[in-house]
């Protein structure tokens, strides 16, 4: 499994909620003006999540709350 955060805010805004949470993760940042990825993804507020298969089916999508991401990002 590879996890990619994905954020559809400003640059600037993004950038500091991911330095805030202690988030060391490839960060990827879509703004929701120019690209349907939030849409296609069901990512409608920050922070969402995503779980794609090696398929590229959707598994599970949902919103996190900085617990979650440090539970997480403990088990790495």
């Amino acid at each position: 499994m590879e996890i990619v955060v994905v954020n559809v805010d400003p640059h600037i805004s993004a950038e500091s909620f991911v330095g805030q949470q202690g988030v060391q993760l490839p960060t990827l940042w879509v703004p929701q003006v120019s690209n349907p990825f939030a849409h296609d993804y069901g990512a409608d507020s920050t922070p969402s999540f995503c779980l794609v298969d090696a398929s590229q089916h959707i598994r599970a999508a949902g919103h996190l709350d900085s617990r979650y991401w440090r539970d997480q990002l403990a088990l790495r």
